[in-house]
This record gives structure tokens, sequence and C-alpha cells, in this order.
């Protein structure tokens, strides 16, 4: 365990006092948060397993997604979604989420839902994200996303944002890359998603993508 594992901590002062319930004596206990820092780990620094995966350009082989797909870079790359990731979606329009990682022109998008989203779980690892990327659908045109924010979880319920985009009107084409640097990339996530803050360019609420990419710090 580290720190960076427990964002809500590093907001506590070191002579804070925590509250903890004993489940083998039955009693409430005080804690120093110091004391609970120095235990979970305080660095924030990357761990000596941690992988850091730098973009070169939109569509390369340096993501995530891409890495986990070879194993760590011990095999020949097929779908991540075979080899531990999770991908999950608010609804299935149409397509399947493992096409999001799948390094073809593909489509998927969910019903045209209020705050549509997919996510994507690391199964326990996490990543300092530093950058992301996302691809519109091979085929049809429009639908391409304007409002949407990148957020990050250690537990799928409580989401920080890591970016926000308001009326970005940059994605005007088929199979086209957009990749965004995010300021907020010192905490390590387990779960990050893509969540759709407003309609999309056809003004419905369906979120329609081709491909989703990560980059950062991976400590597997």
């Amino acid at each position: 365990m580290r720190l960076n594992q427990f964002p809500e901590l590093t907001s506590l002062a070191d002579d804070d006092l925590l509250v903890v319930w004993h489940t083998e004596t039955s009693t409430v206990r005080t804690i120093k948060a110091s004391t609970l820092k120095e235990y979970i780990g305080t660095s924030n620094e990357e761990s000596p397993s941690g992988k850091i995966l730098t973009i070169s350009a939109s569509g390369d082989s340096n993501g995530l997604f891409y890495w986990i797909g070879t194993s760590s870079g011990t095999d020949t790359w097929t779908n991540p979604t075979g080899k531990g990731l999770v991908i999950e979606a608010s609804s299935i329009g149409s397509g399947s989420v493992s096409s999001l990682v799948d390094r073809a022109n593909s489509d998927f998008y969910t019903n045209s839902d209020t705050n549509a989203w997919v996510s994507f779980y690391l199964n326990g690892k996490s990543l300092k994200c530093n950058h992301y990327s996302i691809k519109t659908r091979a085929s049809s045109s429009d639908y391409y996303p304007r409002n949407w924010k990148l957020q990050g979880s250690n537990d799928a319920n409580n989401w920080v944002d890591l970016d926000s985009q308001v009326n970005n009107t940059t994605l005007t084409a088929n199979s086209q890359w957009l990749s965004i640097p995010v300021a907020n990339s010192n905490v390590a996530y387990t779960n990050f998603r893509i969540y759709m803050t407003g309609n999309n360019s056809s003004s419905y609420g369906h979120l329609v993508l081709g491909e989703v990419e990560l980059y950062g710090t991976y400590l597997e």
C-alpha cells in the first residue's frame, strides 16, 4: 500500500486524529494521521516497478492499453480485455466495449443517456495519468464528442475530475484522434472513465467512440 492510493489522507495534517474501529476487540481507538501515513507509505513517487508510458503521437503503441495487450512487453499484442483490463459502459447501443482498445477502425456507442460513460478498470494496478487520447468511430459522420470529462477513481464510486472539455469542436471526421494532456497527474488511480457532460455534435446523448488510450506512470 502507498499513500497515493488513499488521496483523501494527503489533506490531513500529521497531528490530526483518526477514529479507528478495532474489529477483533470491538473497541474504538484514535491514531495520528502521521502514524497511519508512515504505515502505508508516504511517498507519492512511482514504485520501482513503475513503467513510464510516454505519448509520441496519437494512435502510437506507447500507451497503457497497448502495454497491457503485450503482457507488459513480454508477448505479442492481443486485445487487453483478454489480459485483465475490464471495460464497462453506462449502456451499449451498438458495438462492443472491447472494440475501444482493439486498435482497429471500430464503432461503439451508448444509448442516448444522460451523462453516458465508459470506464476502464486496471485489475488492481494503477496509473498516474498525464495524457489521454480518444478516437472517433470509423463509420458514419457526426455524433462527435463535444463535452466530457476524464475521471479517475480508486473505488469506482468516488470520481475525481482529471480533465474537463466544454464544447470542444476539434473532432470533425471519422477515425480522427484527439490527444489531451492531464494536469492533475500526481495521484495513481485504478479506474478511469470518459464521462459525458453534454450532448454530442448531433445534439444527442450518445457517447460515440472508436478508441481510447491512456499514458503516464503505470504502477504494476
